[in-house]
């Protein structure tokens, strides 16, 4: 190949959609065994390739020169082949470097936990002892000059934790490295992988009111700090943020909560249209698995019944990957079900005037509200899942009758 990406577990790997996205058309993914790394690289049939886990410390050996960056980091993820004479680079560091400018993520004297030790967590640490974090130290999961997990767990000390390990990365969305409830100093918590878009560990953060950073910024930056490698063309930084919307709006989900009436099947639709993902409507899909209507599952089998279903359900679409998604009014009473679609999905609350919400729900009819049989009862449910919308959302949208302007604050806000 001339250009692409080795490691032993690249099939799931954005670089190839990105590298074509920045003009590379001939850009593969390859994996390779541990075993088969010397014989690629002394073969040195390439011109320029990305190198991930978990060959970034072991390709040095390979190499017949480094920039000073990589070689003071100890790890390199970027190879030019210079008419034989390979020379290795660091681009993950200003991918990184980028990630905690443009989030605002201020180390400067705190106390900083790197999960992993292989060539990311070399250059996680290398980047925040330049930054001025106050304490750098790194863990793992075998206890040698680092910590354990174990440890990790019960350290009140630790203010931003980063993982640069692959645990909790796609497909494997349910896995974390560390349990973060008692690490009571806990201010920032930053995950390197950027598929799911929030990593069970982010879910955890983002629940404890935490600032959370995924790793799609250091992803796109570092890519194209390499693409200037392989073609001497900077990359701007406008089009690197162009760049991370396209990647983020051609793979995160959005996910609509609110009370009945409030328009989460008419504007998810249509922002699906806009954006060019695929529209579910959870309720639609149980009533067509189960091949009845709501209030008729819900009067033979009662809620507590219906209530496990829809989570069943919704454990499934929270697999689905560019999509829409609009919750029942009750999604948000099971918090798991919030959790489970929060890890590749964003959570947008439409927040419409109660009256007019109350207007459109009893005009329409009632034949599919079973629980809202009348305005008293809706006003009363409106008040108990209030704050439960209002804790779940990511985005909340304030009543608007212009679906155009929904849309667009959907949009906005989201940053895609």
């Amino acid at each position: 190949m001339k250009y692409g990406l080795i490691g032993t577990d690249v099939q799931y790997s954005y670089s190839k959609k990105l590298h074509e996205m920045m003009g590379r058309d001939k850009y593969e993914l390859l994996i390779l065994k541990p075993e088969q790394l010397a014989l690629f690289l002394t073969k040195k049939e390439f011109l320029g390739i990305n190198v991930t886990m978990p060959f970034k410390v072991d390709c040095m050996q390979y190499l017949d020169n480094m920039e000073q960056r990589a070689r003071q980091i100890g790890s390199v993820n970027t190879i030019i082949n210079q008419r034989g004479f390979l020379m290795g680079y660091n681009t993950d560091y200003i991918g990184f470097m980028y990630l905690l400018n443009k989030n605002n993520v201020d180390v400067f004297g705190k106390d900083c936990v790197v999960m992993g030790s292989g060539g990311t967590s070399k250059m996680i640490r290398v980047a925040l002892q330049n930054k001025g974090a106050g304490r750098v130290r790194y863990c793992s999961r075998i206890k040698n000059n680092g910590m354990s997990y174990r440890d990790l767990a019960n350290d009140i000390d630790v203010q931003v934790l980063i993982n640069a390990t692959p645990v909790g990365r796609y497909p494997n969305i349910e896995d974390k490295p560390v349990d973060i409830r008692e690490m009571k100093s806990l201010e920032t918590v930053i995950d390197i992988n950027y598929d799911p878009y929030t990593s069970a560990l982010g879910v955890d953060a983002k629940e404890r009111g935490l600032k959370y950073v995924g790793g799609i910024d250091m992803l796109v930056m570092q890519a194209g700090a390499a693409h200037k490698l392989f073609t001497n063309k900077r990359v701007s930084d406008n089009e690197i943020d162009k760049l991370t919307k396209k990647i983020i709006r051609g793979s995160i989900n959005i996910v609509l909560i609110g009370m009945m009436g409030s328009g989460k099947s008419t504007i998810g639709k249509k922002l699906a249209k806009k954006l060019k993902k695929r529209f579910v409507d959870t309720d639609d899909l149980l009533e067509q698995s189960a091949d009845a209507s709501i209030a008729q599952i819900i009067n033979a089998r009662g809620i507590d019944e219906f209530r496990k279903m829809e989570s069943n359900l919704i454990d499934r679409c929270s697999s689905l990957k560019n999509a829409v998604i609009a919750t029942g009014g009750g999604a948000i009473e099971n918090i798991d079900n919030i959790r489970k679609l929060r890890k590749n999905g964003l959570i947008v609350f439409l927040n419409r005037d109660l009256d007019k919400a109350i207007k459109s729900v009893f005009e329409e009819g009632n034949k599919k509200r079973p629980l809202a049989v009348d305005e008293v009862t809706y006003k009363r449910l409106y008040e108990e899942r209030y704050e439960k919308y209002r804790m779940c959302a990511d985005i909340i949208i304030e009543d608007t009758d212009d679906i155009k302007t929904i849309i667009k604050e959907i949009i906005e806000k989201a940053g895609i």
